[in-house]
């Protein structure tokens, strides 16, 4: 009785383990004490087999620990069925391979036996801690790395390394007290403090862990957030300066245009006319910027005419309906410069190389509509497609400012016609 539940316990170090790695690097779908309440009630399910047929089946052992683990992550984390297959096949070869580490280990060093159910509950409790113990080590180093790259983690690897001298330091006195335990005759109450310790000892390590692993995120969020806090400020600056540029454009396109209509009526040679009129032509062309009565929308508007132009794809815009006045202008920086940035870099890698941007009124909100063209479909959470950056992070923070005017936003991908496109909805804040 007593080994079934070392046993048990040994299913529920595997459960916190497995919130531990899959929570590194997916975004929960719940709360974090459902999905660790899912976890531990799937690993009970595991475990049940054993207690029923009262034999620790190898086979059986396998297949529901790989088929618990793989529904936990479809179920609990925005993961597809691919990742989450992958994920539970290599979470359950760490288990198996730190399983036979401390098996073969054990055997050198100790002679004895440790993971037999009817042998010494003891052997078996020390074998249960000893190998969780080193599993939970090398997910430790694998979901913390595959973390840094993924999630572009703020510090470096050596903070981890650091965090693993905890867990490394019990699997240490772990086996000091086993080799104890052989060598030495408890008594039953030194032998129950023993075991209350070093279980304890452990599941601390893992909450620990866990723990950590929470701080290192909301410090990776606040780190994105004053990168993007520190990029929308230098597009604020640089927007203010393209206005006071703008307006001087304005006077002197103005003036240039009326010499130009005086020149063109005093000539009286036909190809003088013709030149001027080509003149005239250009400087049209070069006065059709945006003006919808918003100079914050007008800025940011002129901007991607311009990159647009120069990164040779087409732009074409329509703000009849609404001017956006009612959004303040940083919050406005925030959610154009992050969409229209992503739309930029995905048409100018398409073959259409084509961008539309309009607004719109439904009901009492304004929509903002931006299209492009986009030859591959998106990850459906939107990831960036640079090496490094923020763009991902970018979308979370037009969320962010979107929900501040109780707006949502939604997208969709002709696949085809090859457009991209994103829709927010946006409602005026009341005084």
């Amino acid at each position: 009785m007593i080994t079934y539940c070392v046993l048990y316990f040994a299913y529920f170090l595997e459960g916190l383990i497995a919130y531990f790695y899959f929570n590194a690097n997916y975004k929960q779908k719940v709360k974090p004490i459902v999905s660790m309440l899912i976890i531990q009630a799937f690993y009970l399910l595991a475990f049940v087999p054993n207690a029923v047929m009262q034999n620790n089946n190898v086979l059986i052992n396998s297949i529901t620990f790989t088929l618990t683990t793989f529904l936990y992550a479809i179920i609990c984390f925005e993961m597809s069925v691919k990742s989450s297959i992958f994920h539970s096949v290599i979470f359950f070869f760490v288990m198996v391979l730190t399983e036979m580490v401390t098996e073969v280990l054990v055997q050198l060093i100790l002679r004895n036996a440790i993971f037999i159910l009817d042998e010494s509950a003891l052997n078996f409790l020390f074998g249960v801690l000893i190998s969780k113990s080193l599993f939970f080590i090398v997910a430790y180093f694998i979901a913390t790395a595959l973390s840094y790259k993924k999630n572009n983690a703020v510090g470096s690897m050596s903070k981890t390394y650091l965090n693993m001298l905890y867990p490394l330091t019990v699997l240490f006195l772990l086996g000091l007290v086993f080799r104890v335990s052989l060598d030495y005759v408890l008594s039953r109450r030194l032998l129950i403090i023993t075991i209350v310790f070093t279980s304890g000892s452990i599941a601390l390590c893992f909450i620990t862990a866990i723990y950590n692993q929470r701080l290192q995120r909301h410090e990776n969020e606040l780190a994105e957030l004053s990168k993007q806090q520190m990029k929308n400020e230098i597009d604020m600056q640089y927007l203010n300066l393209l206005e006071k540029k703008n307006q001087q454009m304005q006077i002197l396109t103005h003036d240039y245009k009326n010499h130009i209509l005086a020149i063109r009526e005093l000539a009286d040679g036909e190809q003088v006319r013709q030149y001027v009129d080509k003149m005239l032509s250009e400087v049209r062309s070069a006065d059709s910027f945006c003006n919808s009565g918003n100079h914050t929308l007008d800025i940011i508007i002129n901007k991607y005419v311009t990159e647009c132009e120069l990164n040779h794809v087409d732009f074409d815009f329509d703000i009849k309906l609404s001017n956006l006045a009612f959004v303040d202008g940083f919050d406005l920086v925030t959610i154009l410069g992050n969409l229209l940035d992503n739309a930029l870099e995905a048409a100018e890698k398409s073959g259409e190389k084509k961008i539309s941007f309009s607004t719109k009124t439904v009901n009492s909100c304004s929509a903002i509509v931006v299209s492009n063209s986009c030859d591959a479909e998106p990850d459906k959470n939107l990831k960036t497609s640079k090496k490094k950056g923020a763009h991902g992070f970018g979308l979370k923070s037009v969320e962010k400012t979107i929900k501040s005017y109780g707006g949502d936003f939604e997208w969709e991908y002709d696949s085809a016609a090859k457009m991209f496109t994103i829709t927010v909805m946006l409602q005026e804040k009341a005084d």
